[in-house]
């Protein structure tokens, strides 16, 4: 039951899993027979002895098992020392100090004063420390947890990534703006330390929920952090995290000096292939619908900055799913392209969705933008050429000639 992974979805095999597919009713059964035999194993001795190896470099229901450790523990600071040592004897890659956790969580609820002592302790044990934020994230976070995380950082022994774990059980939700600021902003100095801070910032905006108003410590975080990223991971798998903190962050005038910065590089690494904008949609999306034209501004800087035209960094975005340039009003896409007209006209004809209702059975139809871009333009002729030159799919099922040959209906 305890060194067992399967056993959380599979159930005991007993009359007590009444259903086997309430799922949620199985794995709770499993949990209290956990602590049940954590509570037996700690009054006896011999049994400690004997599996506390395997207990401390196996898999299975050992966060359960911990708890039930501390529940019979009749001396907690000195089974928790013991069970330190027999850590300290294992090889470090074999080390799972699980049951550590689950005794650290239910002695926090019994006598937090010893569970505060050993979290002080273990961010010096060499055992103890790589892990450190985990442990401190079995208890939640108050403020003397953000100190001893500042202590963490300050002993460079967890590793960057470790402070991930921070985001488990809405860890952080008590701890107050300024003081989670200051830690986030710390731990993103570390070498490939803004990953961590940035899925923590992520989950701590999804527990404030919908209806709480927004931090102003929490926002200028999220805009600090943003404002470091190098898009230089090309798969983007921060997406969907870093939409929810453009939506909570990003909002307002005075965040349009951010938003065009952070466009700026994007657009930059997207230029130099560094990246890809597919794999940013998500964020493009919610960047150009709570700053319109500052992303705009940014991201055309970017891709010109590396030496790419502005038509070319346009038209990769108009082959996204969701185009970010129609989240533009055609008013502002003229005001902006008036600034430059030779140029960004052109540009915007290659990148604003020119295909918008049919006007009769199988037949194409223009978008308002596009015929109100034609009708700006002082070169129509080339704004036409750049619709015709999209008449031509670079997606399509059937016949290609047969889509071209409807779309040329349009002229």
């Amino acid at each position: 039951i305890v060194l067992s992974e399967g056993v959380t979805f599979a159930g005991l095999d007993s009359e007590d899993d009444k259903n086997p597919d309430d799922v949620a009713s199985t794995m709770r059964r499993v949990a209290d027979r956990a602590e049940e035999l954590g509570r037996a194993v700690t009054v006896d001795g011999a049994a400690m002895v004997t599996l506390l190896p395997e207990l401390l470099t196996g898999k299975g229901q050992l966060w359960n098992f911990g708890r039930g450790m501390a529940q019979s523990a009749t001396d907690p600071a000195a089974q928790w020392n013991s069970v330190v040592r027999q850590l300290d004897a294992i090889p470090q890659t074999m080390r799972r100090p699980e049951i550590l956790g689950g005794f650290l969580n239910f002695l926090n609820q019994t006598n937090s004063a010893l569970a505060n002592s050993l979290l002080d302790n273990a961010i010096e044990n060499e055992s103890l420390a790589p892990s450190y934020p985990w442990f401190q994230a079995q208890v939640g976070i108050d403020g003397k947890g953000v100190q001893r995380l500042m202590r963490s950082l300050v002993t460079g022994k967890p590793p960057a990534g470790s402070y991930v774990n921070l985001v488990v059980g809405h860890a952080t939700k008590e701890v107050l703006g300024e003081e989670l600021k200051a830690f986030l902003l710390a731990l993103s100095e570390k070498d490939g330390g803004l990953d961590a801070p940035i899925q923590i910032l992520y989950m701590r905006i999804l527990s404030e929920g919908p209806d709480k108003s927004r931090n102003p410590e929490i926002v200028d975080a999220g805009r600090i952090l943003m404002n470091k990223l190098q898009f230089d991971d090309a798969s983007g798998q921060e997406d969907y995290r870093l939409q929810i903190l453009t939506r909570y962050c990003l909002e307002g005038t005075d965040a349009t000096a951010a938003v065009r910065e952070i466009c700026t590089r994007l657009g930059e690494s997207v230029a130099r292939y560094r990246t890809h904008a597919f794999h940013h949609e998500g964020f493009l999306g919610a960047l150009f619908t709570k700053q319109p034209l500052a992303a705009l501004q940014g991201f055309c800087a970017g891709v010109e900055a590396a030496g790419v035209s502005t038509a070319s960094g346009l038209a990769d975005l108009a082959r996204l799913r969701m185009n970010p340039i129609d989240r533009i009003s055609i008013e502002e896409l003229i005001i902006w392209c008036d600034e430059n007209p030779t140029i960004r006209y052109p540009a915007v004809a290659g990148g604003v969705t020119i295909f918008g209702p049919s006007p009769a059975p199988g037949e194409p139809g223009w978008s308002s933008s596009a015929l109100k871009l034609l009708e700006k333009a002082p070169d129509k002729l080339e704004v036409l050429m750049k619709f015709i030159e999209r008449f031509r799919p670079w997606a399509w099922t059937g016949a290609r000639s047969t889509i071209v040959a409807s779309n040329a209906k349009l002229l």
